[in-house]
């Protein structure tokens, strides 16, 4: 679960994210550090395909632009200025029945 805070430059249409709250349920986490990492790369790296880049579709719904060769990694001043991740407690994986 996740919300942004952004604030919008009606003007311009520039955009500058003020906070981003995630709540991850993953279970019983192996390493909680490295899962961090994980969500905070996915985070940006979707902001990236969300904010910057042009997603074209044909009449029939395929996407042209597959690939990286269009993809703008966001840059430092892209991500949110505060960025608060949480693991959902006491959440272990289900057992088998």
């Amino acid at each position: 679960v996740g919300c942004v805070e952004v604030e919008v430059d009606c003007l311009t249409g520039e955009i500058e994210i003020c906070r981003a709250d995630v709540l991850m349920d993953q279970g019983t986490p192996l390493n909680p550090e490295i899962d961090l990492g994980q969500i905070e790369g996915g985070f940006v790296m979707a902001l990236g395909y969300f904010l910057s880049e042009e997603v074209l579709w044909t009449s029939d719904l395929r996407q042209i632009n597959l690939g990286t060769w269009e993809y703008k990694p966001p840059a430092v001043h892209d991500i949110p200025i505060v960025l608060n991740i949480e693991f959902l407690a006491k959440t272990p994986n289900p057992s088998p029945q």
